[in-house]
């Protein structure tokens, strides 16, 4: 039933996704109704019809973030119970930052596994080190995102900034390989949040960069970590994370 609402959802069918949804969790374990419950509220329609709509969705997502919230819900793993984002949340029109502000609050009360932070951000590093980046995307290809970052990239000086890529996709193509030869590390991450974690951290990064936070599940998560002492958006998704521990949004006056 919820793999049925995956499928609804992204065919733009938001009424058929809901009861599947509805479904999905008339027959899960007690310990999977809170993430399937947070699933069912962030099935924003992709094409709204009216400003009703609008209005009901992001309602029933608010109600549903305030009533896990007050019922000190637990959710594990929101990469698999939840792996979903408010990315349509941006196609409104409105003010979302406090939407996106009580979500990330909601998942740090709900789910613990996202506390995690690597052992190197306490530790001081090296001044005579270049900077070391981790860029972190699944659109690290032939895509919007990868193709500025691959301009990044070029123009990062290699004295200075030591750069390493993590490919959430395993999507290879031009695009992709131009990057990773600007790179002196890269690789693709797993469909695991902890593994990942631990991949990026094993790099000790000085800043971490998410161009995209928003467009897909893993980054959005990963986010919630402290995997170095400077973390950073970046303009790919143009709305706030609402994630605590994103310490800067990027952009520039050209966009």
């Amino acid at each position: 039933w919820t793999r049925r609402g995956e499928i609804l959802q992204q065919l733009n069918d938001p009424g058929q996704a809901l009861m599947a949804y509805d479904e999905a969790i008339k027959h899960s374990p007690d310990n999977q109704i809170a993430g399937l419950k947070l699933k069912r509220a962030l099935a924003l329609p992709i094409i709204l019809h009216d400003r009703e709509q609008v209005d009901l969705c992001r309602q029933t997502l608010t109600k549903t973030i305030e009533r896990l919230v007050s019922e000190n819900a637990q959710i594990q793993d929101p990469l698999k119970e939840v792996a979903t984002t408010p990315f349509f949340l941006a196609y409104h029109g409105r003010d979302d930052k406090p939407i996106h502000e009580s979500l990330g609050k909601l998942y740090r009360q709900a789910s613990p596994i996202l506390r995690w932070q690597t052992p190197h951000v306490d530790q001081p590093r090296d001044p005579n080190m270049p900077i070391r980046i981790a860029m972190v995307s699944k659109y690290l290809n032939n895509h919007t995102i990868g193709m500025f970052m691959l301009g990044l990239a070029e123009q990062l000086d290699p004295n200075r900034f030591e750069l390493s890529v993590f490919h959430v996709s395993n999507k290879s193509d031009p695009i992709s390989t131009a990057i990773n030869a600007k790179a002196s590390h890269h690789a693709i991450l797993p469909p695991d949040l902890q593994a990942a974690r631990h991949q990026i951290s094993s790099q000790k990064p000085d800043i971490v960069l998410y161009p995209d936070i928003g467009k897909e599940p893993m980054t959005y998560f990963l986010a919630f970590s402290r995997l170095a002492k400077v973390q950073c958006a970046w303009w790919g998704h143009p709305q706030t994370t609402g994630i605590d521990s994103i310490d800067y949004y990027l952009s520039n006056k050209h966009l």
